[in-house]
């Protein structure tokens, strides 16, 4: 985020950037007197042609099979047009020198495939800073239906439609206040976690080393995102288990998802989903 889905955190939108709050002439293709809509359309399809043909490694290591012709259709459908209607409504501008630099991020994730949340980060930060192919105008806080219409900032952040309202989505650093970590939301950087407690803000301070000792409190999230506080050994450990036995809570498991009755880390995220490799499941 982690291309579509991107790793929670990572929109639809994230694949070649939605907006930025400075306003871009048209497209090169554009001047050039080409219809909007259909030079967009045109460029995103190759962009999802090389992007797809990129993640082939990953779908196949991840869902055991690869479909190009469904991926890249199910791209066209979820992020060109949507990036093409966007422009052609003026709502939105298509800057085609970014794309090099967004499908170059997007390899370098896909050779990761199945990150840690370190790492998970790192990709966040790489795509949000590169992609910002398709730059929509809505400023944050105002409404909206579709991520690719929203501004977001230059830099390592990136803007999704959430709840109907544009968010600038970021990773942020030590003292900088931050939500309750839970959904679409900014989230505090390698070393650091956020003070913020359920419907309250808190500040992004600095997280218990590995080793530490720790509350042994289920849940405690003072050892950082990534790392969890052993409940019976009560230390800070790093969170290995990409999938399977065993666990006492979400945060031992990559994917922070423990099935506590069976004790069992749900599957390590993919940086590209199923539906991306091998199409919608009723295709």
């Amino acid at each position: 985020m982690v291309r579509w889905q991107l790793l929670a955190g990572l929109s639809f939108c994230a694949v070649l950037g939605c907006s930025s709050s400075s306003a871009l002439g048209s497209s090169p293709m554009a001047d050039a007197g080409a219809d909007p809509r259909a030079a967009v359309l045109a460029s995103c399809a190759s962009f999802a042609m090389r992007s797809c043909d990129a993640s082939r490694d990953c779908c196949t290591k991840a869902y055991g099979s690869y479909d190009a012709a469904a991926c890249i259709a199910t791209f066209e459908t979820q992020v060109c047009e949507p990036a093409g209607d966007a422009v052609e409504a003026g709502v939105a501008s298509y800057d085609e020198s970014a794309v090099e630099a967004c499908l170059a991020s997007h390899v370098q994730s896909d050779a990761i495939c199945t990150p840690d949340w370190d790492q998970n980060l790192e990709i966040r930060k790489a795509i949000w800073s590169a992609c910002k192919v398709v730059r929509g105008t809505t400023p944050p806080g105002k409404s909206c239906t579709t991520s690719v219409t929203c501004a977001e900032p230059d830099g390592a952040k990136t803007a999704n439609c959430v709840a109907g309202t544009c968010r600038v989505l970021e990773v942020l650093a030590a003292g900088a206040e931050c939500p309750f970590q839970s959904g679409s939301v900014s989230t505090c950087d390698s070393g650091l976690y956020c003070t913020a407690e359920q419907d309250s803000t808190g500040v992004c301070m600095p997280a218990l080393a590995e080793g530490a000792a720790c509350s042994g409190i289920l849940g405690d999230p003072a050892c950082g995102l990534g790392n969890y506080c052993d409940l019976d050994e009560m230390i800070c450990k790093h969170a290995v288990n990409v999938g399977g036995p065993s666990c006492k809570q979400g945060l031992e498991c990559v994917s922070f998802d423990c099935d506590r009755v069976t004790s069992t880390c749900a599957a390590a995220p993919a940086v590209v989903t199923e539906e991306q490799c091998l199409g919608p499941s009723d295709m």
